[in-house]
């Protein structure tokens, strides 16, 4: 292995550290550090700040899981608040596109009941003190990023296909908000103040009632009962042993197995060089991703619904196998492909938060597309999920469309463990990419030499169907033209200012600091508390 001679570039912090998407967000976790609070706390902080400053990656209409280290329990709990299919959803005659955008596309909200959950069970801090910040910036506003104008820009026409959309994020104007434009959005601002004096009223109130309504207007089938009964759900998580760490993901419905299975292909694999810098190293590691994928296509699902042999899929007896192909051939993209259009955008956002008392969090909520369904819950201010995308309409598929079942979803943070003590916190956005980044990001810290900063900002990779490979700014010509000549059809077209994700994660050094990485393909910082 090629020693590391780069000079650390990853911020540090003595008693806390949070790694977020938006400086405003990572400012307000930190704020919650700094007044005593818990990682807990300072993680629905950040979350509900995201939801603001970054409408449209997250927000109060979307769904998510986390991981959460309880230095307490000395264990990781995984929190599941993805969201379920209406119950009066009717699959007779619907079609992809009504799944893709619009008021048939939204799963029922999961991201109050999970911050909700959190805070019941670990949280150390007033509940209304953890949404200051969040109200705040939707109320006084905040400066829209170049990134955040672009994104609006992009998402134009889906906005004006609603009235409270257009509202809440044009202020009912033709004209784009420019970089530097002061965003306020004071129905979501309401919105947050009520959550934080009431967590219930979300799926309980007046204002369960608006979300329904708001979205029956546009021709949705939620109805109340569906929010009465929604609530978050405590997992196990699913792990692995890798080069003497273990690490862990959330479990179905979450597609996190793949991202397991794919490191554990490479467990006995072993490059000269970081694997960004070697086409022989690219495409070993990308077979191990397309006999992953397989996988995870033929069996992600909602386990209440279809068994996902998990153990089996992570045993050695199963996993041998997929290591000897990837030795003696290629192995080709499946033709089936369940990847939606522009899924390699960073369409959601990820965060971690690290505090003094050994809690750490890990945490990815998402409204699916940008601004989601594109529909806004009347004056609300939130904007509604498009997570039924993710199901599939072929009846023989496990994760065929029904009323009231979870969908097998991409998101899938990560905790790292070395001799039974947390080491890290890895997770990423970027649609069905998430479960094809996070692996080479893992892969970069633990094997390729690399710190927690210089892992995110190598260069990433990502295959599709027939062959094709997405490769990010920063391969070589050399590289590319090696890749082509075993076989691969580079997308020579992959231009996104976000790149493939965007990942933040938090190391816990050797040296009893706290190092903290941020993409910068995002408006990323991390902020250390000393």
């Amino acid at each position: 292995m090629k020693s590391n001679n780069h000079p650390k570039t990853y911020v540090t912090g003595k008693k806390g550290m949070v790694a977020s998407a938006h400086p405003l967000a990572s400012k307000a976790g930190a704020r919650v550090l700094e007044m005593g609070g818990n990682a807990i706390d300072a993680a629905i902080a950040v979350g509900s700040s995201l939801s603001v400053v970054e409408p449209y990656m997250s927000g109060l209409g979307g769904v998510g899981v986390c991981l959460v280290y309880v230095a307490s329990e000395k264990r990781t709990r995984a929190l599941n608040f993805s969201g379920r299919c209406p119950r009066d959803i009717d699959i007779d005659g619907i079609v992809q596109n009504e799944l893709n955008e619009g008021p048939l596309s939204s799963l029922i909200p999961g991201v109050v009941s999970g911050w909700n959950e959190l805070h019941k069970k670990y949280g150390s801090l007033q509940w209304e003190s953890l949404f200051e910040s969040s109200i705040d910036y939707a109320i006084n506003g905040y400066e829209l990023t170049p990134l955040g104008s672009h994104v609006i820009s992009e998402s134009r026409f889906k906005l004006e296909n609603s009235t409270e959309a257009t509202e809440l994020i044009l202020n009912n104007s033709t004209e784009i908000p420019k970089s530097g434009a002061i965003i306020k959005m004071p129905f979501l601002g309401n919105t947050l103040t009520e959550i934080s004096k009431d967590s219930s009223v979300f799926y309980h109130g007046e204002l369960a009632e608006k979300i329904v309504d708001g979205n029956n207007s546009y021709g949705g089938v939620f109805c109340i009962e569906d929010l009465h009964s929604y609530q978050s759900e405590w997992q196990t998580p699913v792990g692995i042993c890798f080069k003497g760490y273990d690490i862990f993901t959330t479990p179905p419905n979450s597609s996190g197995f793949q991202i397991l299975q794919t490191l554990k292909i490479l467990e006995d694999t072993e490059f000269d060089v970081p694997v960004f810098e070697n086409a022989e190293n690219i495409h070993t590691f990308l077979k191990a991703i397309k006999l992953a994928l397989q996988d995870r296509i033929k069996y992600s699902c909602d386990p209440e619904y279809h068994p996902v042999p998990i153990d089996w899929l992570l045993s050695n007896e199963y996993v041998n196998k997929l290591m000897k192909r990837i030795k003696s051939e290629n192995i080709k993209t499946p033709l089936k492909s369940d990847r939606p259009k522009n899924e390699d955008k960073g369409m959601t956002t990820h965060f971690a938060v690290a505090d003094q008392y050994g809690n750490v969090v890990s945490l990815t909520q998402t409204l699916g597309a940008f601004f989601g369904s594109g529909e806004v819950a009347g004056k609300t201010g939130v904007f509604l999920n498009n997570g039924c995308t993710w199901f599939s309409l072929n009846s023989s598929d496990c994760n065929y469309i029904s009323p009231s079942k979870k969908v097998q979803f991409v998101l899938a943070p990560t905790q790292i463990f070395k001799d039974g003590k947390i080491h890290a916190s890895v997770g990423t956005t970027g649609g069905y990419g998430i479960l094809q980044t996070t692996p080479q990001i893992i892969y970069n810290l633990l094997s390729n030499g690399l710190d927690v900063q210089q892992s995110i900002d190598a260069p990433r990779f990502s295959t599709r169907e027939d062959s094709t490979v997405i490769l990010e700014n920063g391969f070589s010509k050399q590289i590319k033209n090696s890749l082509y000549n075993k076989g691969y059809s580079i997308d020579n077209d992959f231009n996104d200012p976000m790149g493939l994700g965007a990942a933040h994660a938090i190391v816990l050094g050797s040296d009893g600091l706290f190092h903290g990485g941020a993409d910068p393909r995002r408006d990323g910082i991390a902020i250390g508390i000393n």
